[in-house]
């Protein structure tokens, strides 16, 4: 049996976009990719939308929000 070694906790959006693209070459490219990953899946950002600590301009995602974003994007 295969563990994982992604933590759930709160991350920076440059963090999490790192783990999920981690070639994209700047930070900055990796969170509009993961924006546009996060925005793309309706179903995710309903749900996160849907959470008291969602704000889009925020610089990371809590706990809450990054269990979601594995539960429809799966682990990075």
């Amino acid at each position: 049996m295969i563990t994982s070694e992604f933590e759930i906790r709160r991350y920076t959006k440059k963090e999490l976009a790192r783990l999920y693209r981690p070639n994209t070459p700047k930070d900055k490219s990796a969170v509009e990719l993961l924006r546009r990953d996060i925005n793309y899946c309706w179903e995710l950002k309903e749900a996160l939308e849907k959470l008291p600590s969602y704000n889009v301009n925020a610089d990371d995602f809590p706990r809450e929000q990054v269990k979601l974003i594995v539960e429809f994007l799966g682990e990075p």
